[in-house]
């Protein structure tokens, strides 16, 4: 049976921390997510975004370094070439993530502990064509998990329009659903967006295939252990816009280089959401 980890200590929000969170969020409604049943998805409408595409597709993915240049061979007096130089491999890629502290100032509840053994793709079912409305809506998402008596946001990790990744509850938690499958040992990586109206951006393509090459790496987990929530419940997540793409995300996820995170903490996690919520 799971252990019960420790409450996550309570965050202390300053008056700046609290103008930057709720910024973005009045006038929003509870949305369902979590990736409900087909029919709770059938019935439940979420309000889209009326502001220009061009806010969706803000160049903030993280690209590739390009690989060292190979030091150029040469021979010896002797007319015996020497040994071939050797190269240092390509530093390891950095894929930014938005703490939680940036995004949300409740405390979450005690949860249970698991060891990740797969990875699991979700979309959140709310429809989003500007990005700016991101951290709001993810907020409301948690809002929602917790009014259910969840510990925190059913997702570890939700990527948003523009590629940015934000850190949901901790990895080594099971994570939640609405439906009937058990998530023990699953990372629960989740788009925002709903793939059954709208497709996914390059953007959020790009930032998943890094955060899932980074899981790949650090847990072991084959390409045939990555699937969607469809593949677990009768459910449409990830969306039918997004399911046939997940064959192709595992491939060029385990073909990618060596991903390392880098959480954005604290004020900097605050700073980056306050300038993802005015557009930038």
């Amino acid at each position: 049976m799971p252990q019960l980890l420790g409450t996550v200590a309570h965050v202390d929000v300053s008056r700046r921390q609290m103008l930057a969170l709720l910024g973005g969020s009045i006038g929003l409604g509870y949305l369902f997510t979590a990736c409900r049943s087909a029919l709770e998805s059938a019935t439940h409408s979420v309000a889209t975004a009326t502001t220009a595409a061009s806010h969706e597709e803000s160049n903030t993915a993280i690209t590739t370094p390009p690989a060292p240049e190979a030091v150029p061979q040469t021979t010896s007096s002797t007319g015996i070439n020497p040994p071939s130089p050797i190269t240092s491999p390509a530093s390891p890629e950095t894929l930014a993530v938005i703490a939680r502290e940036g995004w949300s100032f409740r405390q979450q509840g005690a949860f249970r502990s698991h060891q990740i053994e797969r990875i699991t793709i979700h979309h959140t079912a709310a429809e989003i064509t500007d990005n700016s409305r991101a951290p709001a809506l993810i907020r409301q998402h948690e809002d929602w998990h917790m009014s259910h008596g969840w510990p925190g946001l059913a997702y570890h990790f939700i990527i948003d329009r523009a590629g940015n990744v934000y850190e949901g509850r901790p990895i080594s938690a099971i994570g939640d659903t609405f439906t009937e499958y058990d998530p023990t040992g699953h990372l629960l990586a989740s788009f925002e967006g709903h793939f059954d109206r709208q497709s996914p951006s390059d953007a959020q393509l790009a930032g998943m295939t890094r955060l899932v090459a980074w899981a790949m790496q650090t847990y072991s987990v084959p390409a045939q252990l990555i699937g969607g929530h469809r593949d677990w419940a009768r459910t449409t997540c990830p969306g039918s816009n997004m399911y046939w793409r997940l064959g192709g995300l595992a491939r060029a996820a385990a073909d990618h280089g060596t991903v390392e995170l880098g959480y954005l903490r604290n004020d900097a996690a605050i700073d980056r959401v306050a300038q993802i919520s005015a557009g930038q």
